[in-house]
């Protein structure tokens, strides 16, 4: 369902943005802005707006340090997400982070060696200790402070692996079938590999010892099996990559998970998911074998990869020759979306279990749950400005005014009205879209469970439009708020003397407002906090409500997030701060969050014309260069487009340098 949709267009923005900057000291004055954006209106139409240059995700789907995901070291694949090691020794995660696995430790920057377990992940530092972070209710990431130096490690569904220096080994975590319980005398261990509840080990001889959940026989070595490099672990099947490259498969064969094709090339790496096997072969090509159902096999055409291969529950990761991921299979918590493609972002909005997001080519990028198509894209869609995702479905506002959805059509949320008009905004509830048209009126179409599409009469002169689960928000251009739909728990009921607001957003069954003091109000539901506004939140420029969560983006930078705790997705580390980077946007999902960051600038940086002082000359110059590409003077924040990023940037910085 989404929660609050922005589209960046300069009019827009820039009457916004000076809205939210009421309760300064120091102001542009309304006839410079005026007069700059009357000018831009007789100018241009159908204008390209600025790209953040990079997005930082959490919550029960995530995407952390995913703005380079090229150069890996290394990949790992778990349950639901996915781990990436980088050349300076930082992890990047994305996909499910439902128990804090996307969440490394701060500080960690020299990890040499990373695993993935169903939810929880492990890193190898440069001096052999062991990090873990994520679920650790059967103790998996309680690393026993007698731990020698490591050299290697292995996750597995609630358990953690450690290949000590002196080739022994340590595990901890569940151990409700042995998979703990070392074989007595096992030494001299060169490499380990953990699946859901049985371990492998290559000893230095070049044999493997298997231990643990023997229901199907993964731990049943086949008889004179020797010459082992590697060995990986699935749910239920064991696979060993022997020295000449011929890979032997034992265990559950149900799905066809322990047949090595015959026509198999010698191979260099190996990988088992939950009902897959995956390999590396010498001349780069990626084979795969087991469980389609999920497209954990659907390998992409003409993949050259280097020897390097991760395989999940139900999705598989490869590094090509760049060491990008090239991920395939399930992709429900967005464990197998390929982030270079929202690397430069313009907006996004969050559904019940997708992200939608329209890069700097006005292109339209989704990842996430896709069971009723609505993350696959419409080809040929055109340039979007804005995007909306929904429940199951998802649409977008094109650069004509425009609408278009896909996804589920179960209650009409597709069927665009005939009379739509153009439009200037579009969100996306439950099982229901609308659209805010140009004369400030309001469409609605798809699903009213709860009386919404029933328009209040007075909802005209709309300048922002909003959607929750099952009602909406509106504020007009009095700067007042109209909300309807459902109010079960009073998330339609504005509270008296609320006054003058800059910006609304409607959550899952709350709604928060911006009032033009850089103050917020919420309310609605307040079963997780998600309305408890912290005592003295001033000086806000942007709020977004999520499902159980609320975020708000300070005018100094700093994100804050209040309520929603189950998924990790009310959590922000460091108030969001990145270093060279400015948070321009926040976005609140049902249970995940989203920041959108620019490149930062000096405290000069948007002083255009150098004369010492940000004002209204460095606006006029933004707007009179809005959607050039390669304007230098006006990119004030270096993302090759002169737009929103710009604007914002000016206005922050309004008043002597």
């Amino acid at each position: 369902m989404a929660q609050n949709s922005l589209v960046l267009d300069p009019i827009a923005d820039a009457t916004r943005m000076l809205q939210q900057l009421k309760h300064r000291t120091i102001l542009p004055t309304v006839s410079s802005v005026a007069s700059a954006i009357a000018s831009l209106a007789l100018a241009i139409s159908g204008v390209p707006s600025a790209s953040a240059q990079s997005i930082r995700g959490w919550g029960l789907i995530a995407y952390r340090d995913v703005d380079d995901l090229t150069n890996l070291r290394q990949v790992a694949a778990g349950g639901f997400h996915s781990l990436g090691l980088k050349q300076d020794g930082t992890v990047a995660c994305w996909g499910s982070d439902s128990d804090g696995q996307c969440r490394a430790p701060d500080g960690l920057d020299d990890a040499t060696m990373i695993a993935a377990g169903y939810a929880h992940s492990v890193a190898l530092k440069s001096t052999g200790s062991v990090a873990c972070w994520g679920r650790n209710d059967f103790g998996q990431c309680t690393v026993p402070q007698t731990l020698q130096a490591a050299t290697g490690i292995a996750a597995g569904g609630y358990h953690t692996v450690a290949l000590q220096q002196n080739g022994s080994l340590r595990c901890w975590g569940n151990n409700g079938y042995g998979q703990c319980a070392l074989p007595p005398a096992l030494i001299g261990v060169s490499t380990i590999a953990a699946g859901y509840a049985h371990n492998a080990a290559v000893r230095a001889d070049g044999t493997v010892a298997c231990w643990g959940l023997n229901s199907h026989a993964q731990c049943d070595v086949p008889a004179g099996l020797d010459s082992v490099t590697a060995v990986a672990a699935g749910w239920s099947h064991t696979v060993a990559l022997k020295k000449d490259g011929l890979v032997a498969c034992w265990g559950d064969n149900y799905f066809g998970q322990s047949a090595p094709p015959p026509d198999l090339p010698a191979v260099e790496a190996i990988a088992a998911g939950y009902a897959h096997t995956a390999v590396v072969a010498s001349d780069g090509s990626v084979w795969c074998w087991g469980a389609w159902s999920a497209g954990s096999c659907s390998t992409p055409p003409s993949v050259p990869a280097l020897p390097m291969i991760a395989a999940g529950l139900w999705h598989t990761i490869a590094l090509d020759l760049d060491g990008a991921p090239q991920t395939w299979g399930t992709n429900d918590a967005g464990q197998t979306t390929r982030f270079s493609i929202v690397g430069s972002v313009v907006t996004a909005d969050l559904g019940s279990g997708h992200t939608v997001a329209v890069d700097g080519n006005r292109a339209v990028s989704c990842w996430g749950s896709n069971s009723f198509g609505q993350c696959d894209v419409p080809k040929g869609l055109g340039p979007v400005t804005m995007v909306a995702a929904g429940m199951e479905h998802s649409a977008a506002l094109k650069m004509d005014g425009t609408v278009e959805c896909w996804g589920s059509n179960q209650f009409g949320e597709r069927n665009v009205p005939d009379d739509l008009g153009q439009a200037t905004a579009v969100v996306a509830g439950n099982y229901y879209t609308a659209a805010l048209r140009l004369d400030g009126t309001v469409a609605f179409w798809g699903a009213s469970f709860n009386g919404e599409r029933e328009i209040p009469p007075d909802a005209t002169g709309v300048q922002m439009l909003t959607s929750g689960l099952n009602h909406l928000a509106a504020m007009r251009s009095d700067a007042t708020i109209r909300c309807w739909g459902a109010n079960d728990v009073q998330q339609s009921q504005t509270p008296a003397g609320l006054g003058p607001v800059s910006m609304v957003s409607a959550g899952a069954l709350h709604t928060a407002a911006l009032r033009t003091d850089g103050s917020v109000t919420c309310w609605g539901h307040n079963e997780q906090g998600q309305c408890d506004v912290p005592a003295g939140l001033t000086g806000v420029r942007m709020v977004s409500a999520g499902g159980w969560h609320t975020m708000a983006l300070t005018d100094d930078g700093a994100v804050v997030c209040w309520g929603g705790s189950e998924s990790g997705e009310g959590q922000v580390v460091d108030s969001g701060r990145v270093a060279g980077r400015v948070p321009i946007a926040v976005v609140a999902g049902s249970r995940q969050s989203i920041i959108l960051y620019a490149a930062a600038q000096s405290p000069c940086g948007p002083d255009l014309d150098g004369d010492g002082f940000v004002g209204s000359a460095d606006l006029s110059a933004v707007l009179s260069a809005w959607g050039d590409l390669g304007a230098a003077n006006a990119d004030v924040d270096r993302d090759g487009v002169v737009g929103a990023g710009d604007l914002a940037l000016v206005l922050a910085s309004w008043g002597p340098c």
